[in-house]
């Protein structure tokens, strides 16, 4: 289902859900953009090439209380997690495909209780990009994910709302009932007209034209290219110019591999348990007890990486484990 809406409504719509919402989004930051707490809705940004990190940080967050407890002869641990509604409005479809990524693995027979109270609290609101020259999703999968996987499986779609701007006005694809039912509360969005569908159609086109990543390989090629460079010398070639320093992990919005740490406090008597996101590129990651570390070498470590993200995932969960948006190509150090 489509909807119109014009500048003016979108702004209003905005406004609206600031004022009785927790609502993140998009800000400028110097000539970058970041997701951010929106108090006020002129400071959301819908128009923007990519953000220097993505959302997944509201639903795992990079240090989280899990447990705290008692020492006593009955330990009484108990659960925490600080989780509230909210709203994240201007997704790029490169993030809401992460979110369905990290949605699979945190629901898998072992579920994160933590991860989900955030996730099932958040309204995903999502909004069309323009791609930077260094972005490739298109190769990944992701639009045909994100925006026909619903058609297809008659299922709801990873997202609650869209936005898709095509000029004069947005159309607004409504993904969920919870998207449809947020949209009636605060607007009377018109049902799109025949010539706003056939803009749409013409947005769309011109979009997909321009891409101009260099990547040559869509998904299913890369799956199937990654075990024949296994052995390959080219791990070594890079690992000689990677400083192994994690930006790509905290910057990726579908990495999700975290350290567990437990503390006791000064006073002898209760503790707590946290979670801390972790790198799979930093020499500690893959040691063990006696000091054996079986991913010594940056070479090997950079490979685990890369294969996790172009097969080991998809294998899994029939999803890339990348979802082209370059974050770690633009923060390489």
């Amino acid at each position: 289902m489509q909807k119109a809406m014009t500048r003016a409504e979108v702004a209003l719509f905005a406004e609206k859900l600031v004022k009785e919402n927790v609502v993140y989004g998009v800000t400028a930051k110097d000539k970058q953009f970041a997701w951010d707490r929106i108090l006020d809705h002129k400071e959301m940004v819908l128009d923007y090439p990519t953000t220097i990190s993505s959302p997944k940080k509201y639903f795992l967050p990079p240090t989280e209380k899990l447990i705290e407890f008692k020492l006593a002869a009955n330990p009484e641990p108990k659960h925490v997690n600080y989780s509230q509604e909210a709203i994240l409005f201007g997704m790029h479809a490169c993030d809401i495909y992460a979110t369905a990524m990290l949605d699979n693995a945190f629901s898998e027979t072992n579920k994160d209780p933590n991860y989900l109270e955030k996730r099932n609290k958040a309204i995903l609101i999502g909004v069309s990009c323009t791609p930077d020259p260094d972005c490739f999703c298109n190769k990944m999968g992701v639009d045909e994910e994100v925006h026909n996987e619903a058609k297809i499986s008659k299922k709801e779609a990873l997202y609650d709302l869209f936005f898709t701007n095509i000029g004069h006005k947005y159309l607004v694809s409504i993904g969920t009932k919870r998207g449809e039912d947020l949209l009636a509360k605060h607007v009377k969005a018109a049902d799109a007209t025949k010539e706003e569908l056939a803009q749409l159609k013409v947005v769309e086109k011109k979009r997909v034209e321009s891409f101009t990543s260099a990547m040559k390989q869509d998904v299913n090629e890369l799956t199937k290219l990654m075990p024949k460079v296994y052995g390959s010398s080219v791990w070594k070639e890079y690992a000689d110019k990677c400083f192994a320093c994690g930006t790509c992990n905290l910057v990726c919005p579908t990495c999700y591999c975290f350290n567990i740490t437990e503390k006791v406090e000064l006073n002898l008597k209760e503790g707590s348990r946290s979670r801390d996101w972790d790198s799979c590129m930093l020499p500690q990651f893959a040691e063990v007890a006696g000091g054996e570390n079986f991913r010594e070498h940056v070479a090997n470590r950079l490979r685990h990486r890369l294969m996790r993200k172009g097969l080991y995932i998809k294998e899994k969960f029939n999803k890339s484990g990348c979802t082209g948006c370059a974050r770690c190509y633009r923060n390489c150090t």
